[in-house]
């Protein structure tokens, strides 16, 4: 336990501006691992470290490819984001944007591919949890080259909707009973890469405002 002197003194320590300051400069970062994002974001912790006068801190770094593997590390993806955005374009009276990566990156699913150059254009599906072969009971076969919109993992979702079914992306929104005060929160989700690399697929997490 520490001593009621220890405690004043980490107090006087701890500036809480310059800890938000820490966090807003983190959080606008795409910090997955294999991107360009996260490389930047070491480097703020770094300068943090030396500035707090901690010696010898350094980087580590190391390959990613397909020839080297790491004990049972699933090597990523290297990421090299540009842009990606959500739109409803039909019907005309519900056109609408609804997530960019460049304003929120965080929406961006992890392990997500490239869609064409002209962009993708299909039919949404809601699948509920789409987390069991049970939530796609009643929609049957039209998840297939479609993408899907569910609020269960990302991860068993993309076994069943993309895996399984052949859906070509997914949207994970926010359970709009699991933390209705925070209706703009947006939670990172993702695809291990691995499973992106053998069924490739697209998509992005949604806030339940965004829904």
């Amino acid at each position: 336990m520490l001593t009621e002197k220890q405690k004043l003194a980490i107090y006087r320590e701890i500036s809480g501006v310059r800890a938000q300051d820490l966090i807003t400069r983190l959080t606008q970062l795409h910090r997955l691992a294999g991107g360009r994002e996260i490389l930047q974001a070491m480097n703020i912790i770094r300068d943090e470290f030396e500035d707090a006068g901690l010696e010898q801190i350094r980087l580590e770094r190391f390959p990613i490819d397909e020839e080297h593997s790491y004990w049972t590390w699933d090597v990523p993806y290297l990421w090299e984001e540009r842009d990606a955005h959500l739109a409803v374009i039909s019907p005309e009276s519900e056109r609408k944007l609804i997530a960019r990566f460049s304003e929120t990156p965080i929406s961006l699913m992890g392990g997500s591919s490239s869609t064409p150059p002209e962009g993708w254009q299909g039919e949404l599906v809601d699948v509920g949890r789409g987390e069991t072969p049970e939530d796609y009971a009643r929609v049957g076969k039209r998840v297939r080259g479609r993408l899907v919109l569910a609020h269960g993992n990302s991860l068993l979702v993309h076994q069943q909707a993309v895996v399984r079914r052949g859906a070509a992306g997914m949207l994970i929104g926010q359970n709009p009973s699991a933390d209705p005060d925070h209706p703009d929160k947006v939670t990172a989700a993702g695809v291990y890469p691995s499973a992106a690399r053998e069924h490739p697929f697209f998509g992005f997490s949604l806030s339940q405002r965004q829904l």
